[in-house]
């Protein structure tokens, strides 16, 4: 009788020890790494372990209860213990109810025995043991009650996560980019029949198309007006007036002369990328304006636009003399990039319809 007491206070002893030993490891190196996962394992083979050797020595089932829930209150107490006030509450009431009844029943337990060896054997058979199970019942209604806290906090999480993806999603399709506008804008295409277009449909397309483009260049504030009018020279194709915010398209180009899609989309590239230097030409004035950011104004980074803004003020119109306007920095950007924007117009609605047909 004797034996057994003492082992099992032994082994209760032990328990108690590793579990605070590695809760402690596994706060500090839980992290999803090969140390994680090991710290984790070595917690789950301890209990296992212990709940082997304590069938095997003592058959003694509270023990095995013992060695298996201590871990887990201990951890999970520990987990909580900053976030959860309940926990905190719960604990502090556990040790000195805990610490009475460990008393109460070593006193009963010792009788009047006064030997030295036998108050050593019943404090550790019993003292420890009751205490530990005292302390374990009653906090765990507290760990039930972290893990539900934590169940929510994490639901919610998982819930915001959820609603920020899905307000990301909303916002990219709602972004007017040339993916995102392809339904219309195939239209341009011959197979979207552009030239069978009335004027008022062929506006509609080309309004995306200016809010499309403009969106990829980053004017996402405001978008221009559109206006196809009768123009003084058939030459002019179409023109960017800053002052109103309007691009002008000529109607004999695109009614008249029936266009190609394609070639509109390369016109009013040309004119929309006018609109994005006067955008760096205002960006550079307001830097030079302000003492904090006037000594950006001089970077290397912005000569280019120094040179947009030289070149808008002593502008060479192509009626006077065209080889000279063709040469102008602001005019090869231009056309440049006209170029550019027609040919990822053109591949995206060519993938377009190619995505239809597999559908």
């Amino acid at each position: 009788m004797r034996r057994n007491t003492l082992s099992q206070g032994e082994y209760t002893f032990w328990v108690f020890w590793g579990a605070i030993l590695f809760s402690t490891l596994y706060r500090k190196f839980y992290t999803i790494t090969y140390v994680g996962l090991g710290i984790t394992v070595l917690q789950v083979g301890m209990s296992a372990g212990l709940w082997f050797i304590l069938m095997r020595r003592n058959r003694n089932y509270s023990s095995v209860f013992l060695s298996i829930l201590m871990p887990l209150v201990v951890l999970e107490t520990i987990e909580y213990w900053e976030f959860v006030p309940a926990v905190q509450g719960i604990t502090e009431a556990a040790v000195p109810i805990a610490l009475a009844i460990g008393i109460v029943l070593v006193r009963k337990e010792a009788g009047c025995n006064k030997s030295r060896q036998w108050r050593i054997a019943v404090f550790k058979g019993t003292f420890i043991k009751s205490f530990c199970m005292t302390a374990c019942l009653i906090m765990l209604p507290g760990v039930v009650h972290g893990r539900s806290v934590h169940i929510r906090q994490i639901s919610v999480l998982y819930r915001s996560v959820l609603n920020d993806i899905e307000a990301e999603s909303i916002a990219k399709k709602d972004e007017r980019t040339l993916n995102n506008n392809l339904e219309m804008l195939s239209r341009l295409d011959p197979k979207g029949g552009w030239k069978t277009l009335s004027l008022e449909e062929k506006s509609d397309v080309l309004e995306t198309l200016i809010q499309s483009i403009c969106w990829d260049l980053g004017m996402r504030d405001s978008f221009p007006n559109l206006n196809i009018a009768y123009l003084k020279s058939e030459e002019l194709l179409g023109f960017y007036d800053r002052e109103s915010d309007t691009v002008t398209l000529s109607y004999d180009y695109i009614v008249k002369a029936k266009a190609d899609g394609y070639s509109v989309c390369r016109v009013l590239g040309h004119e929309l990328y006018h609109r994005m230097q006067y955008y760096q030409i205002e960006m550079l004035e307001a830097l030079e304006a302000s003492e904090t950011t006037a000594k950006y104004a001089d970077l290397q980074l912005l000569s280019g636009i120094a040179e947009y803004r030289r070149e808008s003020e002593n502008y060479i119109n192509g009626q006077e003399d065209y080889f000279l306007y063709a040469t102008q920095t602001l005019e090869r950007d231009a056309e440049t990039f006209g170029d550019k924007v027609t040919a990822e117009c053109y591949d995206a609605v060519q993938e377009y319809y190619e995505s239809q047909i597999e559908e």
